[in-house]
């Protein structure tokens, strides 16, 4: 029980902190107020729409919380940003304890509502839908919850997490960062598919074809060989560790 509304609330906070916020609005959020609010009513929408399916008081009472407790971090947190003008070297810290806090959150409306609810009532409908495709609810969730984990929030924790390390070159443009950010999703896809069908040895051939494409670059740049080895592992640490908490 505990496990299936931690998904539920755990898929909540990853769309309304990633997915129903761009970086231009996370950015402005820094700044603004009224657009954390905006990002926190967000927030709470999608807390709302993940519970819609097997709503009841308690759920409902947990996603309250969430965006409540959402509010006051987000708030603090840019308290803190608008403090101190070299918070950007603190960047990776204060990104890990933001999300950290988010987490525990989570974790304890999770067992609020595990401890106040013996199960969860879903309409008919959504049974059949799962016994034709022949998957069980909780299995569905967890794939959902590890795919959106592994895209967007992947992403944005390893570049919060590498910024420091990153090369000074000329800047990318948009489209070279988008295709970055999805060959990694693509390479961390990969490795799940690998994962789920017990071929682990398989893994270190999808990081050495990625490493033989840059083969060039790691061999001429040492700084760019270190931040890509970085980036590198850092991915497939992501996909492994999300692959075996969820399954």
């Amino acid at each position: 029980m505990y496990r299936t509304v931690f998904s539920i609330l755990f898929l909540g906070h990853i769309l309304g902190d990633f997915y129903f916020q761009t970086q231009k609005a996370a950015k402005l959020k820094e700044k603004s107020i009224k657009k954390a609010l905006t990002h926190c009513a967000l927030y709470a929408f999608a807390c709302f729409i993940v519970i819609l399916p097997a709503i009841n008081k308690w759920l409902s009472l947990a996603a309250a919380f969430l965006s409540i407790s959402h509010l006051i971090i987000d708030l603090f947190k840019c308290a803190i940003i608008r403090s101190f003008s070299k918070y950007k070297e603190k960047e990776p810290i204060l990104y890990i304890t933001d999300q950290a806090l988010h987490l525990i959150c989570i974790i304890a409306a999770a067992i609020f509502v595990a401890a106040n609810c013996n199960t969860l009532n879903v309409p008919y409908g959504i049974d059949y839908i799962f016994e034709v495709i022949g998957t069980g609810k909780s299995q569905a969730l967890s794939s959902l919850l590890l795919i959106l984990l592994v895209w967007k929030p992947a992403n944005i924790t390893i570049k919060k997490l590498l910024a420091s390390y990153k090369p000074e070159e000329e800047p990318e443009n948009n489209a070279d960062k988008n295709a970055g950010g999805f060959i990694g999703f693509l390479e961390r896809i990969v490795i799940l598919l690998f994962l789920s069908i017990g071929q682990y040895s398989a893994i270190g051939l999808v990081l050495t074809a990625k490493s033989i494409a840059r083969y060039n670059k790691i061999s001429e740049d040492k700084q760019f060989a270190e931040y890509y080895l970085l980036g590198t592992l850092l991915s497939a640490a992501i996909a492994i560790f999300s692959y075996f908490v969820l399954f």
